[in-house]
Formats: structure tokens, sequence, C-alpha cells
């Protein structure tokens, strides 16, 4: 009885507000796609590396009855990533990743692809949870 007032409770949840996780905690770096720096991502890297977590990835969704949506907000210069659920389709997985992110001097291709599965994470606990219950 408890376990099922449990899952429900986080139905109830998950259904009725958004959920959202960044991958940094709150901070003012800014890198406009106008700065120039050495290191960091190029606009094909970051939607290259953006396709391989997705084709890796996207079978464990689609199994379960969501999808995966990434929104590739390279304009964006935020240094950030954001996992959320739609309070309006909470089927629908999405993932933010900002082009400030991709474009910090520290950034390669598998440190991007890292905080990317980091995000994808947030969702699949929470879908081999409700699985398990």
């Amino acid at each position: 009885m408890i376990k099922t007032i449990f899952v429900a409770s986080v139905f109830v949840l998950t259904s009725t507000t958004a959920f959202s996780e960044s991958f940094f905690p709150k901070n003012d770096l800014f890198i406009p796609e106008s700065v120039k720096l050495l290191g960091g991502l190029s606009q094909e890297e970051y939607n290259h590396q953006i396709d391989r977590v997705i084709d890796a990835n996207r079978s464990t969704f689609t199994s379960r009855g969501f999808k995966l949506t990434v929104k590739r907000d390279w304009a964006n210069g935020e240094v950030n990533a954001f996992a959320s659920v739609s309070p309006l389709m909470p089927s629908l997985r999405m993932i933010t990743l900002t082009g400030g992110l991709a474009r910090h001097p520290l950034m390669t291709g598998d440190s991007f692809a890292l905080v990317f599965c980091h995000e994808v994470g947030h969702h699949v606990g929470v879908l081999r949870f409700l699985r398990a219950v």
C-alpha cells in the first residue's frame, strides 16, 4: 500500500510540475558566439557529440515509451546543461545543451559528451525507478 501511494505521488508530482536539473551550479559564466577562445568545441563538433550520445541512448527511451529531445542552444552563451520534463507531456524528456558550455576553453569532445550523458542519467534514473515499481 505504501509503495502504491509513493508511486502515485511521484507520478502526480512529475506530471503537474516541471522537473529541471542543471549540470553546473548557478553561475555567471557566459561565453557568447562572438568570443573566440583557444580550446572549446566548434559548432560542428558540438553537433557531432550530441548526435553521438543521442544515437547511443535512443533505444533506452523509446523502449519505455518515452521520447528524448535535445535543444541545441548554440547561440546561448550560458555555461550549463539542463534535463527537464514538461508538465504537459511527461513522456517527453528534454535536455538543453548551451553553446557557452561547448565554447568553454577547457571543454573537449569527450568532456562535452560526459556532461550530456550526465543529463541523460537524470532521465534514465527516473525511468528505471518507474519500471522497478
